[in-house]
């Protein structure tokens, strides 16, 4: 079951209240209804068997068996730029996030990497991907827009480290 929560800017919040799972790759404790890993940017569901993200996991209250990384390649990035983060928050909520390569798709659908769950968030609101030492803003035809320095963004906008995204209540602030 979930518990729904509301913070004092009218943001809902759906927390989940039963349910721990297991990151296969690094072993990493999560909620059963996360769909990457925020620790390795494991994406569940994206493995040749099907969808495990609602799998339950043999072993998630203790620590993680040897053998559960056998068969796994894991691949250790090499950038020399620092990984970017987006700090999220709102009155109840206030978390770090790594921006993948591939992005972060935020709104309240299903589907999204950060889910917002107030009614004026659109279901695919905006698209966050790096770019270069910062990262680009697309809209996803949202009804209420994204600001960025205050100004609405239609279509994209690139955002730079130490700029707010503002997303119907819930600020996103880029940094590294």
């Amino acid at each position: 079951m979930y518990k729904t929560m509301r913070d004092g800017e009218g943001t809902m919040l759906v927390i989940p209240s039963y349910g721990t799972k297991v990151c296969p790759r690094c072993g990493a404790g999560m909620f059963g209804d996360m769909n990457v890993c925020y620790d390795c940017l494991y994406r569940f569901g994206d493995d040749e068997e099907g969808d495990v993200s609602h799998m339950p996991c043999d072993w998630d209250d203790g620590p993680v068996p040897e053998d559960a990384y056998e068969g796994l390649a894991i691949e250790e990035a090499e950038s020399s730029v620092a990984p970017l983060h987006l700090h999220v928050s709102t009155a109840a909520l206030d978390v770090s996030v790594p921006l993948p390569p591939q992005g972060l798709l935020v709104g309240r659908g299903s589907s999204c990497d950060i889910r917002l769950h107030a009614n004026a968030v659109s279901r695919r609101h905006v698209r966050i991907e790096p770019e270069g030492e910062g990262a680009i803003v697309t809209d996803q035809g949202a009804t209420n827009l994204a600001k960025l320095h205050d100004k609405t963004i239609s279509g994209s906008a690139h955002m730079s480290i130490g700029d707010e995204l503002k997303v119907c209540g819930a600020t996103m602030l880029l940094c590294q």
